[in-house]
């Protein structure tokens, strides 16, 4: 089962992948030639509008893939302007859709890659900022220091208008830069106003989403006795930030608080032979190798867990229909469990058989729909392996749980 579902995950993921798109957005693109051509942008994350322009003439019509080589650049009506620049990348140089962020006496532009990078340009000459980390060891202590190149480049380039101690304050990211460089503008630059570009960064926004869900799952205890894999329901809350990160719109980080009960299951030895206690009965369970009566039984756990995965999430689409993936940490909180089952090996370390608290890894896929009052209804499904925290096999618990669920947003 754990093979068909990440088979499963991976089919839809690829699929998402290769026909998910952001919102559409009215906006125009720059023709190397400088004629404009008004239309509709497709509002892909920073990353993807470093090497993409995805454009239509109408909402209907066919869209054309536009590349860095093919146009000079294109912005959207709400102020995000991308240009087409060379930039040096490693032993190449090669054309990307840089950020323009400030135009003025000096204009300030930024990408995306894996790390956010920016560049200043005066008189036709683009700069890269850069603030490069070094090891230093000093009596065999190892020491990260940044260079904060780009404060000489800064204070080089703007040494004819008196903000040494703003650039002294400066850090390397797109706020303050800004702040910089609007203000070189204005001390040097008297008859004109410089313009910002930058699109306006969103403050975090909470969504609250109630849920419910079915799951399966198996549980091993202290790698000697297994269940077999069972059904069960749970409901509860879900949280999402969203905007967390700037420059990567398409994250968002979600909580979710659930209550699920663990009842009957079957369980039989893994190698030969283990022992337990079950409504005041001691009993002996046998692997099949041994021709012995017992070689499985059913115990109803009475568990109640309070489930708290924390997934960071992306977000494909920003449209009406939002596909997403998510990867994280789960945490699970034993409420209460049934005191008549005692797995004499988990009991004598912790006092009881289902230890209070478990972690592991959390991974999801899912989609939301987008309704009319902004609210969303969404669906996921869920993979969760956790285990209590010991390094003893013998003393070990773990679940394998995967589970569908199904929401609605506020």
């Amino acid at each position: 089962m754990r093979k068909l579902f990440i088979f499963i995950l991976f089919l839809v993921v690829t699929v998402m992948n290769g026909y998910s798109q952001n919102e559409w957005k009215t906006g125009y693109i720059i023709k190397n030639s400088g004629d404009t051509v008004f239309g509709w942008i497709d509002n892909r994350d920073s990353k993807n509008n470093t090497y993409h322009c995805y454009f239509r003439k109408d909402k209907a019509s066919e869209t054309i893939h536009y590349g860095p080589t093919d146009i000079s650049g294109f912005r959207f009506d709400d102020g995000k302007f991308f240009v087409s620049k060379n930039i040096a990348c490693k032993d190449s140089i090669r054309k990307l859709f840089l950020e323009f962020l400030i135009e003025g006496k000096v204009n300030i532009f930024h990408y995306q890659d894996d790390n956010s990078h920016f560049f200043l340009e005066k008189d036709g000459k683009l700069y890269d900022l850069k603030n490069t980390t070094i090891i230093k060891e000093i009596k065999g202590t190892k020491y990260y220091i940044d260079e904060k190149e780009y404060l000489v480049l800064l204070t080089a380039l703007m040494k004819d208008a008196n903000i040494q101690s703003l650039i002294d304050k400066s850090r390397l990211d797109s706020k303050s830069l800004i702040k910089i460089a609007k203000n070189y503008h204005e001390r040097v630059c008297k008859d004109e106003q410089c313009i910002i570009y930058e699109k306006k960064i969103k403050p975090v926004h909470l969504n609250l989403g109630f849920q419910l869900g079915e799951s399966i799952n198996r549980f091993n205890f202290g790698n000697e006795l297994i269940s077999d894999y069972s059904l069960s329901s749970y409901l509860g809350c879900r949280i999402e930030f969203e905007n967390i990160i700037n420059y990567e719109e398409n994250l968002s980080l979600m909580i979710d608080l659930t209550v699920q009960k663990f009842s009957k299951y079957n369980f039989k030895e893994r190698d030969k032979y283990t022992t337990l206690t079950y409504n005041g009965q001691y009993y002996t369970i046998y692997d099949d190798t041994y021709n012995e009566d017992l070689k499985s039984i059913n115990i109803d756990l009475k568990a109640v867990e309070l489930k708290l995965p924390i997934v960071v999430n992306y977000n494909f689409s920003k449209s009406k229909i939002r596909p997403y993936v998510g990867l994280g940490i789960s945490n699970t909180i034993v409420v209460s469990q049934n005191k008549e089952f005692i797995f004499l090996t988990l009991y004598q370390k912790y006092k009881q058989s289902i230890p209070t608290y478990s972690m592991g890894l959390a991974g999801r896929v899912g989609c939301k729909y987008a309704l009319k009052n902004n609210h969303t209804i969404y669906s996921d499904l869920n993979i969760d392996y956790s285990q209590n925290f010991n390094t003893n096999q013998f003393l070990r618990l773990t679940n394998n749980l995967y589970s569908f669920t199904i929401g609605y947003t506020l």
